[in-house]
Protein backbone atom coordinates (compact mmCIF):
# COMPACT_ATOMS: atom_id res chain seq x y z
CA UNK A 1 0.00 0.00 0.00
CA UNK A 2 1.46 3.44 -0.88
CA UNK A 3 1.14 5.75 1.77
CA UNK A 4 -0.40 9.15 0.64
CA UNK A 5 -0.20 12.73 2.53
CA UNK A 6 -2.64 14.53 -0.16
CA UNK A 7 -3.94 14.05 -3.62
CA UNK A 8 -2.84 15.53 -6.89
CA UNK A 9 -5.28 18.06 -8.57
CA UNK A 10 -2.34 19.34 -11.31
CA UNK A 11 -2.84 18.10 -14.96
CA UNK A 12 -5.51 18.33 -17.03
CA UNK A 13 -4.68 15.20 -19.27
CA UNK A 14 -3.63 12.71 -16.05
CA UNK A 15 -5.75 9.95 -15.52
CA UNK A 16 -4.77 10.06 -11.71
CA UNK A 17 -5.65 13.52 -11.65
CA UNK A 18 -8.93 13.36 -13.12
CA UNK A 19 -9.99 10.83 -10.78
CA UNK A 20 -9.08 13.00 -7.73
CA UNK A 21 -11.09 15.71 -8.77
CA UNK A 22 -13.75 13.50 -9.42
CA UNK A 23 -13.34 12.30 -5.77
CA UNK A 24 -13.15 15.39 -4.49
CA UNK A 25 -16.40 16.22 -6.52
CA UNK A 26 -18.18 13.56 -4.97
CA UNK A 27 -16.35 14.62 -1.51
CA UNK A 28 -17.94 17.85 -1.71
CA UNK A 29 -21.59 16.41 -2.98
CA UNK A 30 -21.58 14.53 0.85
CA UNK A 31 -20.33 17.64 2.44
CA UNK A 32 -23.25 18.93 1.32
CA UNK A 33 -26.19 16.57 2.24
CA UNK A 34 -23.95 16.46 5.77
CA UNK A 35 -24.75 20.14 6.19
CA UNK A 36 -27.86 19.95 4.80
CA UNK A 37 -28.71 17.00 7.42
CA UNK A 38 -27.62 18.56 10.48
CA UNK A 39 -28.63 22.31 9.70
CA UNK A 40 -32.22 20.81 10.08
CA UNK A 41 -31.57 19.13 12.94
CA UNK A 42 -31.79 20.92 16.53
CA UNK A 43 -29.43 18.79 18.10
CA UNK A 44 -26.32 20.38 16.36
CA UNK A 45 -24.72 23.34 17.32
CA UNK A 46 -22.47 26.26 16.02
CA UNK A 47 -22.54 24.66 12.53
CA UNK A 48 -20.75 27.34 11.10
CA UNK A 49 -17.78 25.88 12.33
CA UNK A 50 -18.45 23.21 8.91
CA UNK A 51 -17.94 26.77 6.82
CA UNK A 52 -14.54 27.50 6.64
CA UNK A 53 -13.34 27.28 2.87
CA UNK A 54 -9.99 28.78 3.05
CA UNK A 55 -7.53 27.33 0.51
CA UNK A 56 -5.73 24.36 1.89
CA UNK A 57 -1.89 24.74 2.38
CA UNK A 58 -0.08 22.37 -0.39
CA UNK A 59 2.82 22.02 -2.17
CA UNK A 60 2.01 24.29 -5.53
CA UNK A 61 3.89 21.63 -7.85
CA UNK A 62 0.43 19.09 -7.15
CA UNK A 63 -2.46 21.79 -6.66
CA UNK A 64 -4.11 23.40 -9.44
CA UNK A 65 -5.45 26.26 -7.42
CA UNK A 66 -7.68 27.92 -10.55
CA UNK A 67 -9.52 24.20 -10.85
CA UNK A 68 -9.69 24.14 -6.74
CA UNK A 69 -11.36 27.85 -6.79
CA UNK A 70 -13.52 27.78 -9.96
CA UNK A 71 -14.91 23.73 -9.09
CA UNK A 72 -15.01 23.40 -5.21
CA UNK A 73 -14.16 26.40 -3.25
CA UNK A 74 -16.66 29.19 -5.39
CA UNK A 75 -19.43 26.87 -5.28
CA UNK A 76 -19.18 25.66 -1.91
CA UNK A 77 -19.14 29.10 -0.94
CA UNK A 78 -22.35 29.60 -2.37
CA UNK A 79 -23.75 26.99 -1.48
CA UNK A 80 -22.95 27.60 2.61
CA UNK A 81 -24.45 31.03 1.98
CA UNK A 82 -27.52 30.08 1.62
CA UNK A 83 -27.28 27.74 4.69
CA UNK A 84 -29.20 28.05 7.59
CA UNK A 85 -26.31 27.24 10.22
CA UNK A 86 -26.13 30.40 11.83
CA UNK A 87 -28.27 30.62 14.91
CA UNK A 88 -30.00 34.16 15.70
CA UNK A 89 -30.66 35.38 18.96
CA UNK A 90 -34.29 34.16 18.90
CA UNK A 91 -32.95 30.70 18.51
CA UNK A 92 -33.58 29.58 14.64
CA UNK A 93 -31.30 28.83 12.28
CA UNK A 94 -30.37 31.35 9.11
CA UNK A 95 -27.84 31.78 6.60
CA UNK A 96 -24.98 33.90 6.43
CA UNK A 97 -27.03 35.80 3.39
CA UNK A 98 -29.41 36.65 6.01
CA UNK A 99 -27.96 36.65 9.09
CA UNK A 100 -26.12 39.97 10.82
CA UNK A 101 -23.07 39.42 12.40
CA UNK A 102 -20.46 42.07 13.42
CA UNK A 103 -17.20 41.96 11.16
CA UNK A 104 -14.29 39.96 13.04
CA UNK A 105 -11.69 42.61 13.38
CA UNK A 106 -13.48 44.47 15.50
CA UNK A 107 -12.27 44.94 19.17
CA UNK A 108 -14.54 43.26 21.82
CA UNK A 109 -16.13 46.43 22.92
CA UNK A 110 -17.30 47.93 19.51
CA UNK A 111 -18.57 43.99 18.39
CA UNK A 112 -20.43 44.14 21.35
CA UNK A 113 -21.77 47.62 20.35
CA UNK A 114 -22.71 46.50 16.77
CA UNK A 115 -24.58 44.06 18.19
CA UNK A 116 -26.49 45.77 20.21
CA UNK A 117 -27.41 48.08 17.82
CA UNK A 118 -28.86 45.47 15.21
CA UNK A 119 -30.56 43.85 17.88
CA UNK A 120 -32.26 46.54 18.54
CA UNK A 121 -32.94 46.98 15.15
CA UNK A 122 -33.55 43.39 13.89
CA UNK A 123 -33.51 41.02 16.88
CA UNK A 124 -34.75 38.20 14.76
CA UNK A 125 -31.68 38.88 11.84
CA UNK A 126 -28.69 38.94 14.64
CA UNK A 127 -26.69 36.11 15.53
CA UNK A 128 -26.58 35.11 18.93
CA UNK A 129 -24.34 36.89 21.37
CA UNK A 130 -22.43 35.10 22.86
CA UNK A 131 -20.68 33.54 19.33
CA UNK A 132 -20.18 36.51 17.85
CA UNK A 133 -16.11 36.35 18.52
CA UNK A 134 -16.70 32.72 17.60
Amino acid sequence: MTERNGIWLNGDEDKEVQENRRVLQFAMSLYKNLIETVSKDKRFRKLYNFATTILPKVNEDSFDKDWYVANIQKPLRQFLLKQPIIELSNAIKSSFEIAKIPKKGFRKKDSETVWDFYFELEPDKICKKEEIFE
